[in-house]
């Protein structure tokens, strides 16, 4: 298949743009317009210089898309992840974006306007709601084929994220990227609140739609350096055994933390352009730095050739090849042993039960009719306590662990 072309939103001066800032904290050298001199035009990237922006309301391209969607999927590609999809489509008027009033922006920094006019736009979810129809299209025409799935990121609000699975009568992406466990919680947050944001996505999600859980991605901290080593197993028990899909970020399944990145070291652009003294706020490259294989050379990364960031210096602790040893108590154990149970009826179709039982401690059941009943209990505190289960009226005393956290002395 020939390569499609593409057409991008030229614009005509740079007043036109003065409304906008690129997404992260740069200089105003580094504004949204870049000039095309051959054609003496700009164009608008809300992002980096190297990636413009698409006119999105222009027919053909929206084709063009769709035949990059059917070129991969002929490959034979699993589905789609969408990224940054609320800055598809931007307004059409022009018209300035206003003040946030912020106190802590700086003119120069992306938070100092509120992009109502660049995010979030109405023709955005038409989009998405369109390649979901194109893919689903492809499905049918492929039904002895595994179907294709669309994901979207999406951070936004609760609301907006909620219309990219689709409205009344148009389904959109087969799940938006459920991020609540990264943005609302981290390792000072107590059982309610982590219970609360379990329900918030739960009683949001528009009927008959899947929920999915993210403990982590490429742009966040790692979820053991955000909650401590000592949650890891507790946290990926959320993550698999509450209703819907499990999301897992490369090193979550052993407990990888952030690794070490000097400024001369980085590569994230938004922060080797910021000022040396924002580099360890701003950059992302921190969560991924090369996933820890072994105790050889660059974690079994490679073998030795200089990787583009540096391996972390906890390789030799942890690493997936002292964790797979049988036998041994390990986060990677343990994770394998949370997919094998999630396959389970009550984990598949089993209606949620959860509650803070204490400030530490979560408790949620899962069970189904005429078969076996599951009880979860995550202690995120840093001691024993009992623990009144009467808010599960279903669990009786015959009851086995059948897994435990790598500290819990509650084995069998």
């Amino acid at each position: 298949m020939a390569k499609p072309r593409i057409k991008i939103t030229i614009f005509g001066n740079m007043e036109i743009l003065r409304h906008l800032q690129i997404i992260g904290k740069v200089s105003l050298k580094d504004r949204p317009g870049r000039i095309v001199k051959k054609r003496q035009q700009w164009y608008l990237h809300q992002f980096a210089k190297q990636q413009p922006d698409l006119n999105y309301r222009n027919a053909e391209l929206r084709q063009n898309m769709k035949d990059v969607l059917k070129f991969w999927m002929d490959r034979k590609v699993d589905g789609f992840r969408m990224d940054a999809v609320p800055y598809l489509v931007e307004q059409q008027s022009f018209a300035d974006e206003p003040l946030s009033n912020n106190p802590n922006a700086d003119p120069d920094d992306y938070e100092y306007l509120t992009h109502t006019f660049t995010s979030d736009q109405p023709e955005t979810f038409d989009v998405i709601y369109e390649w979901r129809e194109f893919i689903d299209e492809y499905n049918k025409e492929h039904s002895n084929e595994d179907p294709r799935v669309l994901m979207a990121e999406a951070y936004t609000d609760i609301d907006n994220t909620m219309r990219y699975y689709g409205d009344e009568t148009r389904d959109g992406a087969h799940f938006p990227f459920n991020f609540l466990f990264i943005t609302e919680l981290n390792k000072t947050s107590t059982a309610e609140d982590i219970v609360a944001v379990v329900n918030k996505w739960l009683s949001k999600m528009p009927e008959g739609r899947t929920a999915n859980w993210v403990l982590g991605n490429h742009d966040n901290h790692r979820v053991a350096t955000r909650f401590g080593p000592e949650r890891v197993d507790g946290m990926n028990m959320l993550n698999a055994l509450l209703p819907g899909i499990m999301v897992t970020y490369n090193g979550e399944e052993i407990g990888q933390e952030n690794g070490e990145v000097t400024y001369d070291e980085g590569e994230d652009p938004s922060a080797c352009k910021a000022p040396v003294e924002d580099f360890d706020k701003i950059s992302r490259d921190f969560e991924r730095t090369p996933f820890h294989w072994d105790d050889s050379v660059n974690a079994g990364f490679n073998e030795g050739a200089k990787p583009w960031l540096p391996v972390s210096e906890k390789y030799k602790t942890t690493n997936l090849a002292a964790q797979s040893v049988s036998g041994l108590e390990s986060h990677y154990q343990i994770y394998k042993e949370l997919l094998q149970i999630r396959q389970k009826p009550a984990f598949v179709n089993g209606p949620l039960t959860i509650a803070a039982l204490s400030e530490n401690v979560i408790g949620f059941t899962r069970e189904v009719a005429n078969g076996d009943s599951y009880l979860v209990l995550i202690n995120i505190g840093s001691s024993q306590e009992p623990i009144n289960l009467t808010t599960f009226p279903s669990v009786k005393t015959n009851v086995k662990v059948v897994i435990g956290s790598v500290n819990s002395n509650k084995k069998d």
